[in-house]
């Protein structure tokens, strides 16, 4: 409401009653009929100051009409949609107050995962979260509802977890954390995961990562060839094979060990005369495989815990300091993650969730199988919350197209406050929330029908990218898929406390 209409509305709200009010006094207690109107009508306006029923019914009209008016201001105020007046809506997306939306979406005898205090329908958890915000806006706290929401379920989670807040918050007895720095990470390798010849194939994909640029790939290639024939041949003579052994063979013996020791198998042809093959492919692994020699010796398997029917968590855990270097890893285990994921079948509601967390998905590296595990991990019982700032950046990683398959794919909508100059996200984002088509009241410009009104059917964002821009931190919109409406939420910084702290970090000598 502009200062216009706010002028109209008080001038409406103010005088209005008086003359009614006023009336109504003066009919019931002077009166005022057919016969008597038109002598007394006169009479009592000129006296009106002299009689205390009318005087005193002025005062009362004046207090209802500025009672109404503040109503006014309130309600106009707390109004979800700010844009274009509508006479009558056609179609398109209804915003609502969190309240409104809650009880259309709380599911009795059900414990539910909640954002802002909303529960997320049982049936929408496993079609994919994004939380766009930018910095300071409030996405960690609407993640840490989500975990704490989703404790006592039978639910599998994976979090990442940037300087181990969530890890301080929610950690159990049981619960897993990997980190090579960290005394209380389980000792992980590779080999751990595999059962079946394949796997090499399958989990080389996630350790030398795939690359959209068709040259490098080649060389990648070479790198995934080499790397999974000699790792295969260590599995298979080795009682314990490490990934230190399978860089001494790859990386550091003369490059006539390599080819004697890949004799007879995939890998040979890479040897007959082709030396830029060679050489490439052992610089690929000299890049992806160091970031795994920290991680400690150990039997935890990712396949088998996502497998064992328990609820539980996993914290993959860093701090900024670390991220450089563990970044090629913590990318490693969430491919591996959703590689498992998708190949384990239908997973009944019953038997929970696999709730994944990913705060800043722009900030690891590409995730070969992320794109699948969102379009087919439903069936699985997957569920997807990934946190990012800028459009921009999510496509830097992993192209226009895979950015928006990945997008598209995470179907519930939580969009917070966005940067000024973030154009690409806020469109995206104000897009993703939809539109409202109407009937407005227009004057007509047409000559000789100056002046005029009629009815024009117009199509409005249901919000703007300016009121994205202008949210305050920890506010936002909430949007589901199918035909619920959009709400408006206000949520709050939660502290959570425990008898006994956990720290985030315990740094391994």
């Amino acid at each position: 409401m502009d200062e216009k209409e706010k002028s109209l509305a008080f001038l409406g709200c103010f005088l209005g009653p008086i003359p009614f009010v006023w009336f109504i006094v003066a009919k019931f207690t002077y009166g005022i009929d057919q016969t008597n109107g038109k002598y007394l009508l006169p009479y009592l306006i000129k006296h009106t100051f002299s009689l205390w029923p009318l005087w005193s019914s002025l005062i009362f009209a004046a207090v209802v009409g500025i009672g109404i008016f503040a109503a006014v201001i309130i309600y106009d105020k707390n109004r979800v949609y700010r844009g274009e007046r509508f006479k009558r809506v056609l179609r398109g997306t209804k915003l609502v107050r969190a309240s409104e939306l809650s009880e259309k979406t709380r599911e009795r005898n059900t414990k539910q995962l909640t954002i802002a205090s909303i529960p997320v329908p049982i049936k929408l958890e496993n079609l994919h979260f994004s939380i766009g915000g930018t910095t300071g806006a409030g996405k960690t706290t609407v993640l840490n509802e989500i975990i704490h929401s989703s404790l006592g379920r039978n639910d599998k989670r994976i979090i990442l977890d940037p300087n181990g807040g969530f890890l301080s918050n929610f950690y159990r007895p049981g619960d897993k954390i990997l980190n090579p720095y960290d005394a209380r990470t389980e000792g992980w390798s590779f080999f751990n995961e595999i059962k079946q010849e394949y796997d090499f194939m399958r989990f080389s994909k996630s350790i030398i990562q795939k690359s959209d640029d068709s040259g490098s790939e080649e060389w990648l290639g070479y790198g995934r060839l080499i790397f999974r024939v000699v790792s295969s041949k260590l599995f298979r003579s080795n009682i314990k094979p490490t990934m230190r052994e399978v860089f001494h063979y790859t990386n550091e013996v003369e490059e006539e060990v390599l080819k004697e020791y890949v004799a007879g198998t995939d890998a040979a042809g890479l040897f007959t005369g082709n030396d830029r093959a060679t050489a490439s492919a052992r610089f690929v692994l000299s890049d992806k495989l160091p970031a795994h020699f920290d991680m400690p010796d150990g039997d935890f398997s990712l396949r088998e815990w996502l497998n064992d029917g328990k609820p539980g968590t996993l914290f993959i855990t860093w701090q900024e300091e670390m991220k450089d270097a563990l970044r090629p890893l913590i990318s490693c285990w969430l491919d591996c993650i959703f590689s498992i994921v998708l190949g384990m079948g239908h997973r009944k509601e019953s038997e929970g969730r696999i709730i994944v967390t990913i705060d800043e998905l722009e900030s690891l590296d590409k995730l070969p199988t992320l794109s699948d595990g969102l379009t087919k991990g439903r069936k699985s019982g997957l569920c997807v919350f990934a946190g990012y700032q800028s459009i921009s950046q999510i496509i830097h990683v992993y192209g226009q197209q895979v950015a928006e398959t990945i997008l598209s794919t995470m179907r519930t909508s939580v969009v917070m406050a966005g940067g000024q100059l973030g154009q690409t996200t806020l469109e995206h984002q104000s897009k993703s929330l939809g539109e409202i088509e109407g009937y407005v009241r227009r004057k007509n410009e047409e000559p000789g029908k100056a002046g005029k009104h009629n009815n024009t059917v117009i199509t409005a964002r249901a919000v703007t990218t300016t009121e994205i821009a202008d949210l305050p931190d920890l506010s936002g919109y909430l949007a589901f898929p199918g035909k619920l409406p959009v709400a408006k939420f206000k949520t709050d910084f939660v502290e959570y406390v425990r008898k006994t702290p956990v720290p985030g970090l315990v740094l391994r000598d």
